[in-house]
């Protein structure tokens, strides 16, 4: 009878732990989503003194972190880690674009690169992982 009631307590602290871990993932996949949305709100109003491509590369390092976060606590948020992180080289390549103090050769070379990741289907994916997130 003390072996079954140490199991129990044993099986019962296993589903508790599993469970916590599974809504710390939630709240980092949560957390993504908003830097996400975030970003998208932010690029079009910024009013801070720092560069564009600064500003770009730290909103899509907090998107990517907290996607990363989640998946590694929970396997089912990998696809949102995975579009994160293609989300955050687009950003990435479309402030190195857009920015005028770079030489030609440099800006170009970074609207090839976004044109190899499709920069449309990667802000697809994030917006279709992110609904599965809220939705």
């Amino acid at each position: 009878m003390k072996r079954l009631v140490m199991s129990v307590l044993v099986m019962g602290s296993l589903v508790v732990s599993c469970t916590s871990a599974e809504e710390e993932a939630r709240e980092h996949a949560v957390k993504a989503c908003a830097a996400y949305d975030a970003y998208g709100e932010k690029r079009d109003d910024s009013d801070t003194e720092a560069p564009e491509e600064i500003q770009a590369r730290a909103a899509a390092a907090r998107f990517d972190d907290e996607a990363a976060l989640a998946a590694s606590k929970d396997m089912r948020w990998d696809q949102l880690s995975d579009a994160m992180t293609g989300m955050q080289e687009v950003v990435v390549q479309a402030a190195i674009a857009s920015d005028e103090a770079r030489g030609d050769a440099e800006r170009a070379a970074a609207m090839k690169k976004m044109e190899q990741l499709d920069h449309g289907a990667v802000a697809l994916k994030a917006h279709q992982e992110c609904e599965k997130v809220t939705g």
